[in-house]
């Protein structure tokens, strides 16, 4: 028996007087957030010590307390708390950033742009109904059942719509599926093709922002001339994040139902692990991986795996998957445009992204290691998800 996390995304009905209510605890949570990292961007100019998450969040009451900002007290003090976590998290990172030379900023929150509130402890659900506190009932659109102890809930705008993020434990029995080599699949992932599976399947790059980028980049010139702060400039600026939610909405559907397929169909699911951060360099190339999106799509196989029993390995980045022959292991020089592998050793004649998912699923095999039958034995470097 196993502890796990799933969080459940339900779009709500609420009335026009709860939505008022969203945007003001939305744009409190906002002015917290940005009445902190101001506070904190002093404190860098003058060189001086950064305040903490304590130190901004004692201030609240203060805050409370003034003509000029006492409308904060219609607001629940715990998604304004919530806010400042953020805020604490992202000064965190800021720093991890500039300790490893990387280009850092802090922004201020806008308008508009990401409005969300958390509320940290359960809310209670009834009858496809949530309760919030000190706004009340709010109807959702119930697609599956909650399952689990609710933890925590947010609340976050896309587009004109607002949803509900609800994020439950649920103890769960998981039996460990075996180390059987015919369930077995390495998986190569590519640009041309999406994917390419040892067991000779193929999953299209579906390239939905290449698809998009006509429409996309039609509004993106409407909204670069409308001037600023015009009922015009407002209402392309809304037809612009639609397209662009559109986009990721397609792009998640696309990987969930990618994963779950594989991983229904699997026990053993061998990846490489993608230095992606360095791969996006590519000018040429930045685009086109962007929009494949694979950290997300091994993320989800990782955790799927986890859920439902299956192994998942991810081997080291710098095997020469592509350069090995998969029949003799002989190695040989592959350009990229190379699209057929021929063996000058054994003549072996293959699809180059069929022969490294064939290269890559063997690399996997061998880190795992057979003891009593079933428990696995892993080397230090290893990384593995699941069991």
């Amino acid at each position: 028996m196993i502890q796990i996390q799933k969080a459940y995304k339900f779009r709500l009905n609420p009335s026009k007087e709860v939505k008022e209510k969203f945007a003001q605890f939305a744009g409190c949570a906002r002015y917290v957030y940005n009445y902190g990292l101001s506070l904190v961007k002093k404190a860098l100019e003058a060189k001086s010590k950064i305040p903490s998450y304590a130190d901004i969040a004692n201030l609240l009451p203060q805050l409370k307390l003034k003509e000029e900002t006492k409308w904060l007290n219609d607001v629940h003090s715990q998604p304004l708390q919530q806010k400042l976590k953020d805020l604490d998290l992202a000064v965190k990172q800021f720093f991890n950033k500039i300790k490893k030379k990387e280009k850092a900023n802090l922004h201020f929150k806008k308008k508009d742009q990401g409005d969300s509130f958390r509320y940290p402890q359960p809310i209670k659900c009834e009858n496809n109904k949530a309760y919030l506190p000190k706004i009340g009932w709010v109807k959702y659109r119930a697609t599956q059942a909650i399952e689990g102890t609710i933890k925590q809930a947010t609340i976050k705008k896309e587009g004109d719509h607002w949803y509900i993020c609800i994020v439950c434990t649920i103890d769960k029995e998981i039996s460990k599926a075996k180390l059987d080599e015919n369930r077995a699949v390495g998986i190569d992932l590519g640009l041309l093709n999406f994917a390419y599976t040892s067991d000779n399947l193929i999953i299209e790059n579906p390239r939905l922002l290449k698809a998009s980028l006509k429409k996309l980049g039609k509004v993106q010139r409407i909204h670069a001339r409308a001037k600023r702060g015009s009922q015009n400039k407002k209402k392309i600026t809304k037809k612009l994040i639609k397209v662009h939610l559109k986009i990721k909405n397609q792009r998640n559907d696309f990987l969930h139902k990618a994963t779950t397929m594989l991983v229904n169909n699997h026990d053993i699911i061998v990846v490489e692990n993608l230095a992606i951060r360095n791969m996006v360099r590519n000018r040429h190339l930045s685009r086109s991986i962007s929009d494949a999106a694979w950290g997300i799509f091994v993320n989800l196989l990782k955790y799927k795996c986890s859920w439902n029993g299956k192994h998942f390995v991810q081997i080291d980045k710098f095997q020469p998957t592509s350069k090995l022959c998969s029949h003799c292991q002989n190695k040989q020089d592959m350009p990229l445009n190379k699209r057929i592998f021929n063996c000058s050793s054994c003549g072996l004649a293959i699809d180059r992204d069929l022969n490294a998912s064939k290269n890559i699923l063997a690399a996997g095999m061998s880190v795992l290691k057979l003891v009593d039958g079933n428990d696995i034995s892993l080397p230090n470097e290893a990384r593995i998800g699941g069991f």
